[in-house]
């Protein structure tokens, strides 16, 4: 391993030690695999896993069409303000598969 792949690494391999889970792949276009022990091959690219990210969707009684918020906070937000105008709507958190 050289100085470079070395710093590509290193926050990998920090976070790997702080016992996120260290997803690898070999060729770009093929899947990303959990690794439960990392061995640091040169041929192969490695990431910390992505968490799965949650959005909060609005409905709307009226058939409006649904909005998603990054934050609970924001969807609430818009409760009260449609509300303020007489229209129902309930907030349903939604989680990537």
């Amino acid at each position: 391993m050289n100085r470079d792949r070395a710093k590509q690494l290193l926050p990998v391999i920090t976070a790997f030690a702080e016992g996120k889970v260290i997803q690898t792949r070999i060729v770009p276009d093929s899947d990303w695999h959990d690794l439960d022990n990392v061995l640091w091959h040169d041929e192969r690219e490695y990431r910390i896993k992505p968490e799965r990210r949650k959005v909060w969707v609005v409905f709307y009684q009226n058939d409006w069409i649904p909005l998603a918020f990054n934050t609970r906070g924001y969807a609430d937000a818009e409760v009260e303000r449609v509300g303020k105008l007489g229209i129902r709507c309930k907030v349903v958190c939604v989680e990537e598969p």
